[in-house]
Protein backbone atom coordinates (compact mmCIF):
# COMPACT_ATOMS: atom_id res chain seq x y z
CA UNK A 1 0.00 0.00 0.00
CA UNK A 2 1.22 3.49 -0.79
CA UNK A 3 -0.94 6.21 0.72
CA UNK A 4 -4.45 7.52 1.16
CA UNK A 5 -6.93 9.93 -0.38
CA UNK A 6 -9.91 11.63 1.23
CA UNK A 7 -13.50 12.12 0.14
CA UNK A 8 -15.70 14.77 1.72
CA UNK A 9 -19.27 13.48 1.77
CA UNK A 10 -22.15 15.98 1.87
CA UNK A 11 -19.72 18.71 2.88
CA UNK A 12 -19.42 17.54 6.48
CA UNK A 13 -17.95 14.03 6.57
CA UNK A 14 -14.40 13.02 5.78
CA UNK A 15 -13.84 9.49 4.44
CA UNK A 16 -10.31 8.16 4.37
CA UNK A 17 -9.59 5.74 1.54
CA UNK A 18 -6.48 3.58 1.64
CA UNK A 19 -4.64 2.35 -1.44
CA UNK A 20 -5.37 -1.36 -1.78
CA UNK A 21 -4.35 -4.14 -4.12
CA UNK A 22 -6.73 -5.81 -6.54
CA UNK A 23 -7.43 -9.18 -4.93
CA UNK A 24 -7.57 -11.21 -8.13
CA UNK A 25 -6.61 -10.54 -11.73
CA UNK A 26 -10.10 -11.72 -12.73
CA UNK A 27 -11.62 -8.87 -10.65
CA UNK A 28 -9.29 -6.39 -12.36
CA UNK A 29 -10.26 -7.68 -15.81
CA UNK A 30 -13.98 -7.60 -15.02
CA UNK A 31 -13.62 -4.01 -13.84
CA UNK A 32 -12.30 -2.95 -17.25
CA UNK A 33 -15.03 -4.84 -19.08
CA UNK A 34 -17.71 -3.13 -17.00
CA UNK A 35 -16.08 0.30 -16.95
CA UNK A 36 -13.88 0.80 -20.05
CA UNK A 37 -13.65 4.54 -19.34
CA UNK A 38 -10.96 3.57 -16.83
CA UNK A 39 -8.65 3.32 -19.86
CA UNK A 40 -8.53 7.12 -19.64
CA UNK A 41 -9.37 8.04 -23.23
CA UNK A 42 -9.21 11.73 -22.37
CA UNK A 43 -5.56 11.35 -21.36
CA UNK A 44 -4.71 9.44 -24.53
CA UNK A 45 -6.17 12.19 -26.73
CA UNK A 46 -7.22 15.38 -24.97
CA UNK A 47 -8.50 16.99 -28.20
CA UNK A 48 -10.69 14.05 -29.16
CA UNK A 49 -10.98 11.75 -26.12
CA UNK A 50 -10.99 8.09 -27.01
CA UNK A 51 -14.23 6.23 -26.43
CA UNK A 52 -14.26 2.46 -26.10
CA UNK A 53 -16.41 -0.25 -27.64
CA UNK A 54 -15.86 -3.51 -25.81
CA UNK A 55 -15.48 -6.38 -28.28
CA UNK A 56 -14.54 -9.46 -26.25
CA UNK A 57 -12.39 -11.00 -23.54
CA UNK A 58 -9.93 -13.87 -23.96
CA UNK A 59 -9.61 -13.31 -27.70
CA UNK A 60 -7.96 -16.25 -29.41
CA UNK A 61 -5.09 -15.43 -31.76
CA UNK A 62 -3.65 -18.03 -34.17
CA UNK A 63 0.04 -18.37 -34.94
CA UNK A 64 -0.34 -19.42 -38.58
CA UNK A 65 -2.72 -19.18 -41.52
CA UNK A 66 -5.97 -21.03 -40.73
CA UNK A 67 -4.29 -22.35 -37.59
CA UNK A 68 -5.80 -22.95 -34.19
CA UNK A 69 -5.54 -20.29 -31.50
CA UNK A 70 -2.13 -20.11 -29.86
CA UNK A 71 -2.58 -17.08 -27.57
CA UNK A 72 -5.45 -15.44 -25.67
CA UNK A 73 -5.60 -11.64 -25.39
CA UNK A 74 -7.21 -10.35 -22.17
CA UNK A 75 -9.40 -7.66 -23.78
CA UNK A 76 -10.09 -6.31 -27.24
CA UNK A 77 -11.66 -2.87 -27.65
CA UNK A 78 -12.28 -0.55 -30.62
CA UNK A 79 -12.22 3.22 -30.35
CA UNK A 80 -14.48 5.55 -32.34
CA UNK A 81 -11.98 5.51 -35.23
CA UNK A 82 -12.20 1.69 -35.34
CA UNK A 83 -8.63 1.28 -34.09
CA UNK A 84 -8.26 -2.17 -32.50
CA UNK A 85 -7.00 -1.75 -28.95
CA UNK A 86 -5.30 -4.76 -27.38
CA UNK A 87 -5.34 -4.72 -23.58
CA UNK A 88 -3.29 -6.99 -21.35
CA UNK A 89 -3.96 -6.82 -17.60
CA UNK A 90 -1.48 -7.71 -14.87
CA UNK A 91 -1.35 -7.05 -11.13
CA UNK A 92 1.84 -5.57 -9.69
CA UNK A 93 2.45 -8.85 -7.83
CA UNK A 94 2.75 -10.74 -11.14
CA UNK A 95 6.43 -11.15 -11.97
CA UNK A 96 5.61 -11.30 -15.68
CA UNK A 97 4.83 -7.57 -15.50
CA UNK A 98 8.53 -6.77 -15.85
CA UNK A 99 9.54 -8.01 -19.29
CA UNK A 100 7.67 -11.16 -20.24
CA UNK A 101 4.42 -9.26 -20.81
CA UNK A 102 6.11 -7.15 -23.51
CA UNK A 103 7.00 -10.17 -25.63
CA UNK A 104 3.53 -11.53 -24.98
CA UNK A 105 1.84 -8.37 -26.28
CA UNK A 106 4.10 -8.15 -29.34
CA UNK A 107 3.21 -11.77 -30.17
CA UNK A 108 -0.47 -10.83 -30.03
CA UNK A 109 -0.06 -7.82 -32.31
CA UNK A 110 2.32 -9.39 -34.83
CA UNK A 111 0.14 -12.45 -35.35
CA UNK A 112 -3.30 -10.84 -35.08
CA UNK A 113 -2.50 -8.38 -37.87
CA UNK A 114 -1.63 -11.29 -40.17
CA UNK A 115 -3.61 -14.35 -39.08
CA UNK A 116 -6.81 -13.12 -37.42
CA UNK A 117 -9.68 -13.92 -39.85
CA UNK A 118 -10.91 -10.86 -41.73
CA UNK A 119 -14.30 -10.56 -40.07
CA UNK A 120 -13.28 -11.95 -36.70
CA UNK A 121 -13.56 -8.68 -34.76
CA UNK A 122 -17.13 -8.09 -35.94
CA UNK A 123 -18.01 -11.74 -35.25
CA UNK A 124 -16.58 -11.55 -31.73
CA UNK A 125 -18.54 -8.37 -31.02
CA UNK A 126 -21.81 -9.87 -32.25
CA UNK A 127 -21.25 -13.11 -30.34
CA UNK A 128 -20.43 -11.30 -27.12
CA UNK A 129 -23.51 -9.08 -27.42
CA UNK A 130 -25.74 -12.07 -28.02
CA UNK A 131 -24.30 -13.86 -25.00
CA UNK A 132 -25.09 -10.81 -22.87
CA UNK A 133 -28.60 -10.49 -24.31
CA UNK A 134 -27.75 -7.23 -26.10
CA UNK A 135 -28.64 -6.14 -29.61
CA UNK A 136 -25.32 -5.67 -31.50
CA UNK A 137 -26.71 -3.12 -33.98
CA UNK A 138 -28.32 -1.08 -31.24
CA UNK A 139 -25.16 -1.13 -29.14
CA UNK A 140 -22.99 -0.09 -32.07
CA UNK A 141 -25.41 2.70 -33.02
CA UNK A 142 -25.26 4.07 -29.48
CA UNK A 143 -21.47 3.95 -29.56
CA UNK A 144 -21.21 5.63 -32.97
CA UNK A 145 -23.93 8.09 -31.90
CA UNK A 146 -25.74 7.49 -35.20
CA UNK A 147 -23.21 9.50 -37.19
CA UNK A 148 -21.45 6.67 -39.00
CA UNK A 149 -22.41 3.70 -41.12
CA UNK A 150 -21.96 0.29 -39.47
CA UNK A 151 -20.45 -1.38 -42.52
CA UNK A 152 -17.93 1.45 -42.95
CA UNK A 153 -16.94 1.16 -39.30
CA UNK A 154 -16.23 -2.57 -39.63
CA UNK A 155 -14.37 -1.91 -42.89
CA UNK A 156 -12.15 0.56 -41.07
CA UNK A 157 -11.53 -1.89 -38.22
CA UNK A 158 -10.47 -4.56 -40.70
CA UNK A 159 -8.27 -2.13 -42.62
CA UNK A 160 -6.66 -0.75 -39.46
CA UNK A 161 -5.83 -4.25 -38.24
CA UNK A 162 -4.25 -5.33 -41.52
CA UNK A 163 -2.21 -2.11 -41.72
CA UNK A 164 -0.96 -2.52 -38.14
CA UNK A 165 -2.79 0.60 -37.03
CA UNK A 166 -3.50 -0.81 -33.59
CA UNK A 167 -3.04 0.28 -29.98
CA UNK A 168 -1.26 -1.89 -27.42
CA UNK A 169 -2.17 -1.08 -23.80
CA UNK A 170 -0.49 -2.57 -20.75
CA UNK A 171 -2.75 -2.19 -17.71
CA UNK A 172 -1.61 -2.69 -14.12
CA UNK A 173 -2.25 -1.30 -10.66
CA UNK A 174 1.40 -0.29 -10.59
CA UNK A 175 3.62 -0.18 -13.67
CA UNK A 176 7.27 -0.75 -12.74
CA UNK A 177 10.00 1.57 -13.97
CA UNK A 178 11.47 -1.11 -16.26
CA UNK A 179 8.17 -1.58 -18.08
CA UNK A 180 7.52 2.15 -18.27
CA UNK A 181 10.80 2.74 -20.09
CA UNK A 182 10.09 -0.08 -22.54
CA UNK A 183 6.62 1.35 -23.26
CA UNK A 184 8.08 4.82 -23.88
CA UNK A 185 10.80 3.38 -26.11
CA UNK A 186 8.34 1.39 -28.23
CA UNK A 187 5.82 4.22 -28.50
CA UNK A 188 8.47 6.64 -29.71
CA UNK A 189 9.59 4.30 -32.47
CA UNK A 190 6.63 2.17 -33.61
CA UNK A 191 4.56 3.44 -36.51
CA UNK A 192 1.63 3.24 -37.00
CA UNK A 193 1.19 1.20 -33.80
CA UNK A 194 0.62 3.06 -30.53
CA UNK A 195 2.03 1.55 -27.31
CA UNK A 196 0.77 2.79 -23.93
CA UNK A 197 0.53 1.81 -20.32
CA UNK A 198 -2.39 2.60 -18.03
CA UNK A 199 -1.73 2.45 -14.32
CA UNK A 200 -4.99 2.18 -12.35
CA UNK A 201 -4.56 2.63 -8.61
CA UNK A 202 -7.38 1.52 -6.32
CA UNK A 203 -8.41 3.18 -3.05
CA UNK A 204 -11.08 1.73 -0.77
CA UNK A 205 -12.81 2.73 2.44
CA UNK A 206 -16.19 2.44 4.16
CA UNK A 207 -17.73 0.52 1.26
CA UNK A 208 -16.51 2.92 -1.43
CA UNK A 209 -13.86 2.35 -4.07
CA UNK A 210 -12.03 4.92 -6.17
CA UNK A 211 -9.89 4.11 -9.20
CA UNK A 212 -7.35 6.61 -10.54
CA UNK A 213 -5.91 5.96 -14.02
CA UNK A 214 -2.67 7.42 -15.35
CA UNK A 215 -1.50 6.98 -18.95
CA UNK A 216 2.18 6.17 -19.50
CA UNK A 217 4.18 6.32 -22.71
CA UNK A 218 3.28 9.70 -24.16
CA UNK A 219 6.71 11.26 -24.10
CA UNK A 220 7.39 14.48 -25.98
CA UNK A 221 9.01 12.60 -28.85
CA UNK A 222 6.14 10.10 -29.06
CA UNK A 223 3.57 12.91 -29.17
CA UNK A 224 5.52 14.59 -31.96
CA UNK A 225 5.75 11.37 -33.99
CA UNK A 226 2.13 10.33 -33.44
CA UNK A 227 0.86 13.87 -33.88
CA UNK A 228 1.80 13.98 -37.54
CA UNK A 229 -0.11 10.74 -38.10
CA UNK A 230 -3.13 11.99 -36.13
CA UNK A 231 -3.38 15.13 -38.24
CA UNK A 232 -3.18 13.04 -41.41
CA UNK A 233 -5.92 10.78 -40.06
CA UNK A 234 -8.12 13.75 -39.21
CA UNK A 235 -7.74 15.20 -42.68
CA UNK A 236 -8.46 11.84 -44.30
CA UNK A 237 -11.56 11.07 -42.25
CA UNK A 238 -14.68 11.48 -44.34
CA UNK A 239 -12.75 12.65 -47.42
CA UNK A 240 -14.06 10.07 -49.86
CA UNK A 241 -16.27 10.84 -52.82
CA UNK A 242 -16.21 9.70 -56.44
CA UNK A 243 -13.46 12.12 -57.47
CA UNK A 244 -11.11 11.46 -54.53
CA UNK A 245 -11.74 7.72 -54.77
CA UNK A 246 -10.77 7.62 -58.46
CA UNK A 247 -7.76 9.86 -57.81
CA UNK A 248 -6.55 7.49 -55.11
CA UNK A 249 -7.15 4.51 -57.39
CA UNK A 250 -5.12 6.23 -60.10
CA UNK A 251 -2.17 6.78 -57.75
CA UNK A 252 -2.30 3.05 -56.89
CA UNK A 253 -1.66 2.15 -60.53
CA UNK A 254 -5.16 1.35 -61.80
CA UNK A 255 -5.55 1.79 -65.55
CA UNK A 256 -8.19 3.89 -67.28
CA UNK A 257 -10.18 0.78 -68.23
CA UNK A 258 -10.31 -0.13 -64.53
CA UNK A 259 -11.40 3.39 -63.53
CA UNK A 260 -14.11 3.31 -66.21
CA UNK A 261 -15.38 -0.01 -64.86
CA UNK A 262 -15.60 1.41 -61.33
CA UNK A 263 -17.43 4.46 -62.68
CA UNK A 264 -19.97 2.24 -64.47
CA UNK A 265 -20.71 0.32 -61.30
CA UNK A 266 -21.02 3.62 -59.42
CA UNK A 267 -23.51 4.93 -62.02
CA UNK A 268 -25.55 1.73 -61.80
CA UNK A 269 -25.62 1.83 -58.01
CA UNK A 270 -26.59 5.51 -57.99
CA UNK A 271 -29.60 4.68 -60.17
CA UNK A 272 -30.68 1.74 -58.03
CA UNK A 273 -29.73 2.62 -54.46
CA UNK A 274 -31.91 4.64 -52.13
CA UNK A 275 -29.38 5.34 -49.43
CA UNK A 276 -26.83 8.16 -49.34
CA UNK A 277 -23.09 8.06 -48.72
CA UNK A 278 -21.79 4.81 -50.14
CA UNK A 279 -18.22 5.85 -49.28
CA UNK A 280 -16.18 4.32 -46.50
CA UNK A 281 -14.25 6.31 -43.93
CA UNK A 282 -10.96 4.43 -44.05
CA UNK A 283 -7.82 6.53 -43.78
CA UNK A 284 -5.56 4.08 -45.59
CA UNK A 285 -7.54 3.51 -48.78
CA UNK A 286 -11.00 4.29 -50.07
CA UNK A 287 -13.96 1.95 -50.27
CA UNK A 288 -17.15 2.18 -52.28
CA UNK A 289 -20.13 0.34 -50.76
CA UNK A 290 -23.33 0.40 -52.85
CA UNK A 291 -26.29 -0.10 -50.49
CA UNK A 292 -29.94 -0.75 -51.23
CA UNK A 293 -32.01 0.40 -48.27
CA UNK A 294 -35.00 -1.85 -48.98
CA UNK A 295 -32.67 -4.84 -48.56
CA UNK A 296 -30.17 -3.88 -45.87
CA UNK A 297 -28.14 -0.95 -44.64
CA UNK A 298 -25.11 -3.05 -45.53
CA UNK A 299 -23.72 -3.49 -49.02
CA UNK A 300 -23.62 -6.76 -50.99
CA UNK A 301 -20.12 -5.96 -52.27
CA UNK A 302 -17.34 -3.43 -51.79
CA UNK A 303 -14.84 -2.00 -54.25
CA UNK A 304 -11.57 -0.75 -52.76
CA UNK A 305 -9.44 1.98 -54.29
CA UNK A 306 -6.69 -0.57 -54.95
CA UNK A 307 -9.15 -2.28 -57.31
CA UNK A 308 -10.15 -5.21 -55.11
CA UNK A 309 -13.80 -6.25 -55.34
CA UNK A 310 -14.98 -7.99 -52.18
CA UNK A 311 -18.28 -9.83 -51.99
CA UNK A 312 -19.88 -9.19 -48.58
CA UNK A 313 -22.06 -12.27 -48.17
CA UNK A 314 -21.37 -12.40 -44.44
CA UNK A 315 -22.77 -8.88 -44.03
CA UNK A 316 -26.21 -9.71 -45.36
CA UNK A 317 -27.37 -11.25 -42.09
CA UNK A 318 -28.91 -8.27 -40.28
CA UNK A 319 -32.48 -9.30 -41.16
CA UNK A 320 -34.45 -12.10 -42.80
CA UNK A 321 -34.93 -9.83 -45.83
CA UNK A 322 -31.18 -9.36 -46.16
CA UNK A 323 -30.58 -13.10 -45.87
CA UNK A 324 -33.17 -13.77 -48.56
CA UNK A 325 -31.62 -11.18 -50.87
CA UNK A 326 -28.21 -12.80 -50.30
CA UNK A 327 -29.59 -16.15 -51.49
CA UNK A 328 -31.10 -14.55 -54.60
CA UNK A 329 -27.94 -12.52 -55.27
CA UNK A 330 -25.66 -15.56 -55.16
CA UNK A 331 -28.04 -17.50 -57.40
CA UNK A 332 -28.15 -14.68 -59.97
CA UNK A 333 -24.35 -14.35 -59.94
CA UNK A 334 -24.02 -18.03 -60.81
CA UNK A 335 -26.74 -17.77 -63.46
CA UNK A 336 -24.96 -14.77 -65.04
CA UNK A 337 -21.69 -16.69 -65.21
CA UNK A 338 -19.82 -14.65 -62.60
CA UNK A 339 -16.88 -16.85 -61.48
CA UNK A 340 -17.08 -16.36 -57.71
CA UNK A 341 -13.78 -17.67 -56.31
CA UNK A 342 -13.63 -20.26 -53.58
CA UNK A 343 -13.67 -18.68 -50.15
CA UNK A 344 -10.92 -19.14 -47.59
CA UNK A 345 -11.59 -21.03 -44.36
CA UNK A 346 -13.52 -18.86 -41.92
CA UNK A 347 -14.19 -16.15 -44.52
CA UNK A 348 -17.41 -16.01 -46.53
CA UNK A 349 -16.35 -12.90 -48.42
CA UNK A 350 -14.20 -13.70 -51.49
CA UNK A 351 -11.94 -10.98 -52.92
CA UNK A 352 -11.16 -10.50 -56.61
CA UNK A 353 -8.51 -8.20 -58.19
CA UNK A 354 -9.66 -5.63 -60.72
CA UNK A 355 -7.73 -7.36 -63.53
CA UNK A 356 -10.14 -10.29 -63.15
CA UNK A 357 -13.50 -8.72 -62.32
CA UNK A 358 -13.23 -6.08 -65.05
CA UNK A 359 -13.68 -8.98 -67.51
CA UNK A 360 -17.13 -9.82 -66.11
CA UNK A 361 -18.27 -6.41 -64.89
CA UNK A 362 -21.34 -6.43 -67.15
CA UNK A 363 -22.44 -9.78 -65.69
CA UNK A 364 -21.96 -8.43 -62.16
CA UNK A 365 -24.20 -5.44 -62.88
CA UNK A 366 -26.86 -7.53 -64.60
CA UNK A 367 -26.84 -10.11 -61.78
CA UNK A 368 -27.22 -7.39 -59.14
CA UNK A 369 -30.07 -5.76 -61.08
CA UNK A 370 -31.79 -9.13 -61.57
CA UNK A 371 -31.45 -9.97 -57.88
CA UNK A 372 -32.95 -6.62 -56.87
CA UNK A 373 -35.86 -7.03 -59.27
CA UNK A 374 -36.57 -10.59 -58.14
CA UNK A 375 -36.34 -9.56 -54.50
CA UNK A 376 -38.76 -6.67 -55.08
CA UNK A 377 -41.26 -8.94 -56.79
CA UNK A 378 -41.08 -11.42 -53.90
CA UNK A 379 -41.48 -8.82 -51.18
CA UNK A 380 -44.38 -7.14 -53.01
CA UNK A 381 -46.18 -10.49 -53.28
CA UNK A 382 -45.56 -11.24 -49.61
CA UNK A 383 -46.86 -7.85 -48.58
Amino acid sequence: MGGAIYIIQNGNRLIRMEETDYTREEDFQQLLENFPDLLAGEQINSYEPRRWLFVAREVGIPGEENGSNRWALDHLFLDQDAIPTFVEVKRKSDTRLRREVVGQMLDYAANATVYLPENEIERLFITNCEELGQDPDEKLSMFLRDNADHSSFWDRAKSNLKEGKVRLVFVADRIPTELQRIIEFLNERMQPTEVLGVEIRQFTGEGFSTHIPRVIGQTGEAKLNKGARSQTTERAYGKWNKATFLDDARTRGLKEEHLNAISQIYDFAEQEQHQSNPWGSGTGKGSFNPKFSEVSRRSPFTIWSDGILEFKFSWLTDSSNAERFCEIFQSELIKAGVPIPAVAKGNRDPRVPVTEWVLWMDQLISATRAALNKYRVETNLNN
